[in-house]
């Protein structure tokens, strides 16, 4: 049954914490578990996810500060180090993921607009209406994104004029192409001009040796947050506000996303 395959899943996690011998592993696992549990279980004084507060609070918790430092002190601990040691890549991750956490919050009440309504459940999407907390969760997530650029610019910086020239110029062809791509053909030939220009510049990068790699580690890292960028203004700008399952439909894309982001963090750590 899902309830048993839900207790299998929860049981395997804690085991494979203990079984790795890292307690931030192991303390990252049992809060998500304890904070999903209050979540979801229909008991007393939980099923948190009917309270818009509470339930913002427990994503916010797990998504932006227990998953990113949990796992960040618990690669630090894999190699030897016995105390968390912040660093500039880790607090701005943090802050990334805020920003996402915050739009997985507010964005999973969109698609309920009008059952909450009717049940009298008083969301943000209720309050101000779901066409403005939608186009915010869209900006927020822009915001995200670009904020990820001028980090992995502002990191360039220190490789090497060549292969910072080569990284800014793809950067800003790329958020030049955002709009464009998003309206439709003329777009989608920008874009393929874009890739054009961030194979030629990844190459240019290898060129230069070992700067040439971490060149290049900042070219994908500007990219993927661009590419990511393009695709979630397309998605959103074809979605019809009053079809719940368009709206839904794009809020399971913003998972895919999120989930997505974890292939380009390594690239800022």
């Amino acid at each position: 049954s899902a309830t048993n395959i839900i207790v299998g899943c929860a049981l395997a996690g804690l085991a494979i914490g203990v079984a790795a011998n890292s307690p931030p592993l192991l303390a990252t696992l049992v809060v998500s578990l304890m904070l999903g549990i209050v979540y979801s279980m229909e008991l007393p004084f939980m099923r948190w996810k009917r309270s818009p507060v509470l339930a913002a609070g427990c994503i916010l918790v797990v998504r932006a500060l227990a998953v990113q430092l949990g796992f960040f002190y618990h690669m630090q601990n894999a190699i030897g180090s016995t105390q968390l040691i912040v660093t500039p890549a880790i607090v701005f991750t943090v802050g990334f993921m805020l920003l996402f956490s915050i739009v997985i919050a507010l964005f999973k009440d969109v698609p309920d607009a009008k059952g909450d309504t009717r049940a009298g459940v008083r969301t943000l999407t209720v309050r101000l209406g779901a066409d403005r907390v939608f186009w915010a969760c869209i900006w927020i997530m822009t915001l995200a994104y670009t904020g990820a650029v001028v980090y992995s610019l502002t990191a360039a910086t220190s490789i090497g004029a060549a292969a910072a020239s080569s990284i800014g110029s793809v950067a800003a062809g790329g958020i030049s192409s955002i709009g464009s791509f998003a309206s439709g053909a003329t777009g989608t030939a920008s874009a393929a001009s874009s890739i054009g220009s961030v194979v030629a510049a990844l190459l240019a990068s290898l060129s230069l040796g070992t700067q040439g790699m971490v060149g290049a580690r900042t070219l994908a890292c500007v990219a993927g947050h661009i590419l990511m960028a393009v695709l979630l203004w397309r998605k959103a700008l074809q979605v019809n506000l009053e079809s719940q399952k368009e709206i839904t439909d794009c809020y399971m894309f913003v998972w895919k996303l999120f989930y997505a982001e974890y292939l380009l963090i390594p690239l800022l750590l």
